[in-house]
């Protein structure tokens, strides 16, 4: 992989972050839309950042509409 390929890489990894942040954020101050714009945003950016089969984030990280029921 290049210099600029793994410069990409991080970059939607740190995109795609922005967006789970943003998405658990607007969960706990009651913004349910909000929370789903930046879930679904955060979803669509796993394949971007999927190495060699293994997806990013493919440890236990729990979506923020799991996380709201509890």
């Amino acid at each position: 992989m290049n210099t600029r390929s793994k410069r990409q890489l991080e970059s939607l990894h740190n995109v795609r972050e922005w967006h789970l942040s943003m998405a658990l954020q607007a969960q706990i101050q009651g913004r349910i839309t909000e929370s789903e714009f930046h879930t679904r945003y955060y979803q669509l950016l796993g394949p971007a950042v999927d190495i060699d089969g293994v997806r990013d984030g493919a440890c236990p990280v729990v979506p923020p509409q799991i996380a709201y029921e509890f």
